[in-house]
C-alpha cells in the first residue's frame, strides 16, 4: 500500500480541550481511511457514503468548536467561523462533482491537506495557546 499523503494524529496537535482534541483526532482518522479506501478497488458510493461521513462529523465539530470559543470569549471567533464555512463549502463541492476515484483523490488529498494542516495544526491550536495564556494571566498573584 502507498504512503499515506495525509498527516496523521499526534498528541503534539493537541489544544487543550479533550472533547475537540478527541474530535480532532476522529478527523484525522477518518480522512485516513478515506484515503485508504480510494486506493483500493471500491464503489465510488462507498467513497462518498465516507466523504458523507466525514462532512457531517466535521459540521458537529464546527458546532462545538465554535460553542467553545464563544465560551472562553476568542477573540478571532468570527474569522474562524467564515474558515469553517469555507470549509464547508469546499468539502459540499467536493461531495457533489466527483467524477472519478482519480478526481476524487485529488481534490480529496488538496481539501485534507489544507484543512488538517492549515486550520487544525495552525488556526486551531492557536485557539489552545490563546487560552493557556488567558488562564495564565488571569491567575492570583
Amino acid at each position: 500500500m502507498p504512503k499515506s499523503l495525509l498527516p496523521t494524529w499526534d498528541d503534539k496537535y493537541r489544544i487543550g480541550n479533550d472533547m475537540i482534541d478527541a474530535q480532532h483526532k476522529k478527523l484525522f482518522e477518518i480522512a485516513l481511511r478515506i484515503e485508504k479506501a480510494t486506493n483500493e478497488n471500491v464503489y465510488q458510493d462507498e467513497i462518498k457514503e465516507m466523504l458523507t461521513e466525514l462532512f457531517n462529523y466535521m459540521k458537529e465539530h464546527f458546532a462545538y468548536e465554535e460553542k467553545y470559543m464563544q465560551e472562553i470569549s476568542y477573540p478571532n471567533l468570527d474569522k474562524h467561523k467564515v474558515s469553517h464555512r469555507r470549509i464547508t463549502e469546499d468539502m459540499v463541492k467536493i461531495v457533489t462533482t466527483i467524477k472519478t476515484t482519480n478526481d476524487l483523490k485529488e481534490k480529496l488529498y488538496v481539501v485534507m491537506q489544507k484543512w488538517l494542516l492549515e486550520h487544525i495544526l495552525m488556526e486551531d491550536m492557536v485557539i489552545g495557546d490563546w487560552h493557556k495564556e488567558q488562564l495564565v494571566n488571569n491567575m492570583p498573584d
